[in-house]
């Protein structure tokens, strides 16, 4: 019998999808009850229930992306959200930035690489995101 080599595991990435999963389930009920639903049953009335109209617009648009498993990889970035907007996103979730840093630059856009980690579990949850700013 041929020994076989160990299955290499990827613990960062099993993370990664893992609280992706976490986040996407979030954002589908952001989407079926809307804000201020979705604020009253959250642990911390995030994201709260007097928001602009372009912040509901930035949390819309940002669970629709997060639905569409956008955000993963520097080729299928989350969009036109911003950076303010985008830690929006996140906070909403419970998440707050650790570490950002540029992976890509384009002609008029740059690709942000940002880990997050949840405000409560800390190191246990974390996940990296990639966010396209438009600098134009």
């Amino acid at each position: 019998m041929k020994k076989q080599d160990p299955v290499k595991i990827d613990v960062d990435e099993i993370t990664n999808l893992s609280t992706y999963a976490y986040i996407k389930l979030k954002a589908q009920i952001f989407l079926k009850e809307k804000y201020v639903v979705y604020s009253e049953g959250d642990a911390f009335k995030q994201p709260g229930k007097k928001l602009s109209s372009e912040v509901i617009l930035i949390l819309t648009s940002g669970c629709e992306q997060i639905r569409d498993k956008k955000g993963l990889s520097k080729e299928n970035p989350f969009e036109g959200l911003g950076i303010k907007g985008f830690y929006t996103l996140m906070s909403m979730f419970h998440f707050r930035p650790l570490q950002q840093q540029t992976s890509l630059i384009g002609d008029d856009f740059i690709i942000d690489k940002i880990t997050f980690q949840h405000h409560v579990l800390g190191k246990m949850q974390r996940i990296v995101l990639f966010n396209k700013v438009i600098t134009e």
